[in-house]
């Protein structure tokens, strides 16, 4: 017996024992841990073609099942896809459909009726009726469901400004933000200062168009304020239409 242990045959049946078996456990802790950037159940066609080939590029190598791939998909899935992937699975639907039946479900459920001009007019008249946060949420919701070039940043920031509310709208366009995220700072630095003088309107008779000759008596606010200065300093003065400060910092604004 001791011989037969020792055999090439039982040698070479043992290191392939070991050997799936250190496969199996690798696949599990793969299984368990693999990451991929998840996906909400956005109706855009174009970021699920996206998620479905990110989860079979990852698994390469792993000789994965169909029903493996599944849950590796299922497990990246959050929001309403993620209550839709619950639920197909409950029906226990994933036991017979292959990854690419799968995927089609997918492509069924999120991506039908898919419209880009209609996901566009909804942005452009996507107006700001709450806080500037509350405005940036929609506003980037929508975005997202759009195809990644479909707009150029100008318009991105073009339709951004012009549904910001009548009160800020003009204040951050004459600062003449050249991307999104800086029309966005601009619109929560101006609604800070509007906030600050709504409150000091009530306390004081002030003239509501003196708004751009306000100086927030917040030192955080001036910081807030310079910070967006050092990331773009060719700014345009809404009080004096000067280049290179604010309209909180003018030199003029005493004058008016």
């Amino acid at each position: 017996m001791s011989n037969n242990r020792h055999s090439p045959d039982h040698v070479l049946e043992l290191i392939n024992f070991m050997k799936a078996e250190a496969e199996e456990r690798e696949l599990r802790i793969f299984l368990l841990n693999a990451k991929v950037k998840s996906y909400n159940g956005t109706k855009n066609p174009t970021k699920i073609q996206e998620f479905i080939e990110e989860i079979i590029r990852i698994s390469v190598g792993y000789k994965l099942l169909d029903q493996q791939l599944i849950t590796l998909a299922g497990r990246n899935m959050t929001g309403i896809a993620e209550r839709w992937f619950l639920e197909y699975r409950e029906q226990k639907i994933d036991q017979t459909d292959t990854f690419d039946d799968f995927a089609d479900r997918v492509r069924k459920q999120f991506a039908q009726g898919y419209d880009v001009q209609s996901i566009y007019n909804k942005l452009i008249t996507c107006v700001q009726l709450g806080s500037v946060e509350q405005y940036n949420s929609r506003f980037s919701t929508l975005l997202l469901e759009l195809p990644r070039n479909f707009l150029g940043e100008e318009a991105k920031v073009t339709a951004y400004i012009n549904n910001l509310r009548s009160q800020l709208k003009p204040h951050v366009k004459l600062q003449r933000p050249s991307t999104l995220s800086e029309a966005i700072e601009y619109a929560l630095v101006f609604e800070t200062q509007y906030t600050e003088l709504s409150w000091w309107e009530k306390k004081t008779p002030f003239s509501k168009n003196a708004f751009h000759r306000y100086q927030p008596q917040n030192n955080s606010d001036n910081m807030e304020i310079d910070s967006v200065k050092a990331k773009k300093k060719s700014k345009v003065c809404y009080n004096c239409g000067k280049e290179g400060h604010f309209a909180t910092n003018c030199s003029n604004k005493s004058k008016n």
